[in-house]
């Protein structure tokens, strides 16, 4: 592969970014790629040859930012992929612009770290990651061009778990991370002089800012007798530092500012010392550790960032509670009195540091780099209720980004926006309903359109077959080499919106819905159902393409992380859904007149909202059922399963259901479920099994299976446990995935 390396420092600058760009170009170079560097360098004028393109560091920022994305654009057509492990925002916007993949390499927080730098902010890493947007507006600037950088690339890397999930909360949600993780490219080691008590040698190697504490460290020395200290590199504060070891009354030969060293010099000195020792604020995984294990020298450091990933506490080295003067000390203390410690930490660290070889390293780049390259294919996901705001919603799109490059058109916050790397059209969710969809259904096809105009292909995602209709039909109206696919997805009959949801008034719009939902699935270009029975309910409509059933997501963790508690012996019955025609909630409150009537102390739990609750509260009333009935309205879903334990039961009768997501939930807390015997329901409650199937809209067939169950609670119980058992036999999770990865794959052959 032809590759560019943008890094903002680069040998013979030192820092763990120049020495990974060198070893990285070395290593890829040895392989067989091309690799040319772009970085910045003191000199005053552009430096370019054919493999080290330098700009000048001392330029004003946004003229040198400017001159190295033209650099970029204009050179793109010579590079498969930019690796950018610095200089972000200039790698990505002229990868962009030139059409060509890029891979951005998170290694800390360049917002804090340049806050910090600029004296912007105060705040210590925690403290400033924490406080969510920045207050001082030249941050906001920074982070708004770090996040825009980090959506925009093709891949995304980071050497640690910790800047993962540190990503993710700049995004405000999934990023698909691949986590690249440090090397080493030279493992040669000096014998190591065996270890005497009463003295100590001490090194550090880094930036000489004020995220590193080297003042920390300074004074810890200074408290310790027979200790003494290496400082390698240089940076704004080392003036400061070196007035503080006077202050402190350090002498040269016990605290030696060797500034700026060699590669080899570096490593020379850290094979000498007897511990490496940091104090930092955060780090992402620092290199020179990864160096210092290699080395086979222990190292000191609080458990900050990546570092306790690497470190092992007492094997190779001494992870620290923090960075503060007295923790210092009695780690550096201890070290200096324990010689038999310090040759076992010393032979851990040589065993850990056999694992990072760098071939590993370069193994991960060019994994990233095949992805970036392939590309993953442009999907749009079209629907009235998939905007991903909540955190089951998350959690649903972090499986997505790992496959897809997702846009969503559908309802919430209005304006155009992003969580994670997914980025999010949004409509306003107007009432009353006719005119949020008088909106919504022909703005939000023709948006889903326009944002997977692609060439090469793309696919357009629908929830259901009305927003299919109009994806078809705009898509028509694009040349065939940007038309994107259509497929629609059948969650359930999608003739009860129109007869049993809202308001009767629907129902006149019934007949022209129908056969605008048929048309739109016949012609979709392919289906996804999830169970046999939305599979089938596309071939009665005259479809005859492919059809992948799909494991719809369903986050059951929640209800199963905890052991159920067993099944009360009360008479007590739940419902959760929507208060909608469909869900046929009147039906269990006719049949409830009867079961109140035969099994005394009963009592009726019904959760949700929708447009007949006041309907439905009016004909409990008028029902005489007083207090055996209650209507708790929406509940968060820790609610519903406190509801659940407390109940003998979950009923659900209704007169359509594409899954019945509430059963699943209803087994993983060990309860059996009495429901009617439509639409995808049969495919999880097994009569007899995991609980009891009536015939829908049969009030007395309703009411005797409730009574049985209630009268029988040891068997009841016993459906409970079958049906924990079900549910706890599947990861759901990653069922649902395996369907986004035979989507992607399908999406993939249509380019």
């Amino acid at each position: 592969m032809r590759i560019a390396i943008v890094t903002g420092i680069y040998p013979p600058d030192i820092g763990g970014p120049a020495t990974h760009a060198a070893d990285l170009r070395a290593e890829l170079t040895e392989r067989g790629h091309r690799v040319t560097v772009v970085t910045l360098w003191d000199g005053a004028v552009v430096s370019i040859r054919p493999d080290l393109v330098r700009f000048p560091r001392g330029e004003r920022v946004p003229l040198r930012m400017a001159r190295i994305a033209g650099w970029i654009w204009r050179n793109a057509p010579r590079f498969d992929v930019i690796y950018a492990t610095g200089l972000h925002t200039e790698a990505v916007l002229g990868a962009r612009l030139a059409g060509r993949p890029s891979i951005v390499r998170i290694v800390g927080d360049p917002v804090w770290e340049r806050g910090v730098r600029l004296g912007l902010t105060e705040e210590g890493y925690e403290g400033f990651e924490s406080q969510g947007r920045p207050r001082d507006i030249r941050l906001r600037a920074l982070a708004f061009l770090r996040d825009r950088s980090l959506r925009a690339s093709s891949v995304v890397v980071a050497p640690s778990a910790s800047l993962e999930t540190s990503i993710e909360r700049w995004l405000d949600g999934p990023a698909d991370v691949s986590i690249v993780r440090n090397g080493v490219r030279t493992f040669t080691r000096e014998p190591r002089k065996k270890a005497s008590a009463g003295s100590l040698k001490v090194v550090f190697v880094g930036r000489l800012i004020a995220l590193k504490r080297v003042e920390n460290l300074l004074e810890a020395v200074s408290l310790t007798e027979g200790a003494s200290i290496q400082i390698i590199g240089s940076g704004p504060l080392r003036g400061a530092l070196e007035d503080e070891a006077g202050r402190l009354g350090l002498p040269h030969d016990r605290a030696a500012f060797l500034g700026d060293l060699d590669h080899e010099q570096v490593l020379s000195a850290i094979r000498s010392a007897d511990v490496l020792a940091l104090a930092s604020d955060i780090e992402g995984l620092p290199h020179v550790l990864i160096e210092a294990l290699a080395a086979g020298t222990p190292v000191i450091s609080p458990a900050v960032g990546g570092v306790a990933e690497v470190v092992q506490d007492q094997v190779s080295g001494l992870l620290l509670a923090d960075a503060s003067v007295p923790t210092l000390v009695a780690a550096i203390t201890r070290l200096r009195d324990d010689p038999g410690l310090q040759s076992r930490l010393s032979t851990g660290a040589a065993e850990a540091g056999e694992g990072w070889s760098f071939s590993r390293t370069a193994d991960a780049v060019e994994a990233a780099a095949g992805k970036a390259t392939r590309g993953k294919p442009r999907v749009v996901f079209l629907g009235k209720t998939i905007t991903p705001r909540s955190g089951e919603a998350k959690a649903r799109y972090a499986a997505i980004v790992r496959h897809l490059d997702p846009v969503v058109v559908g309802v919430g916050r209005i304006g155009v926006w992003a969580v994670g790397r997914t980025r999010v059209v949004s409509f306003p969710d107007l009432r009353p309903g006719p005119v949020g969809g008088a909106l919504f259904y022909p703005l939000a096809p023709l948006a889903a359109v326009m944002r997977s105009l692609r060439r090469g292909g793309s696919a357009i995602v629908c929830q259901s077959p009305y927003e299919g209709a109009g994806a078809i039909a705009l898509s028509r109206l694009v040349p065939r080499t940007w038309r994107p696919a259509v497929v629609i997805e059948v969650h359930g009959d999608w003739r009860t919106a129109t007869r049993l949801y809202g308001s009767d008034a629907r129902g006149a719009l019934a007949p022209f819905a129908d056969r605008i939902a048929a048309w739109a699935v016949r012609r979709a270009d392919a289906v996804r159902a999830i169970n046999g029975w939305t599979s089938g309910l596309a071939r009665d409509a005259g479809f005859d393409g492919p059809i992948d059933v799909y494991t719809a997501f369903g986050d059951i963790d929640l209800y199963l992380e905890t052991e159920p508690i067993a099944a009360t012996t009360k008479p007590k019955v739940l419902f959760v859904g929507v208060l909608e025609p469909y869900k046929s909630v009147d039906v269990l409150l006719e049949a409830w007149r009867s079961v109140v009537e035969r099994v005394p102390g009963a009592r009726l739990s019904i959760v949700g909202e929708g447009s007949h609750r006041e309907r439905l509260v009016r004909q409990a009333e008028l029902a005489g059922l007083g207090d055996s009935v209650r209507f708790l309205g929406s509940v968060t879903r820790e609610r519903v399963r406190e509801l659940l334990d407390d109940a003998a039961l979950l009923v659900l009768p209704s007169r359509s259901e594409g899954m019945g997501r509430v059963i699943l939930e209803a087994f993983a807390r060990a309860r059996p479920v009495v429901a009617s015997a439509v639409g995808g329901i049969p495919e999880l409650v097994r009569d007899g099994i995991n609980g009891a199937l009536v015939s829908p809209e049969d009030p007395a067939e309703l009411a005797k299976a409730l009574v049985a169950m209630l009268a029988d609670p040891e068997t009841a119980a016993a459906m409970g446990r079958a049906g924990r058992e079900q549910v706890e036999g599947r990861d759901r999770s990653r069922d649902f995935e395996e369907g986004i990865a035979r989507l992607a794959a399908w999406a993939a052959t249509r380019s």
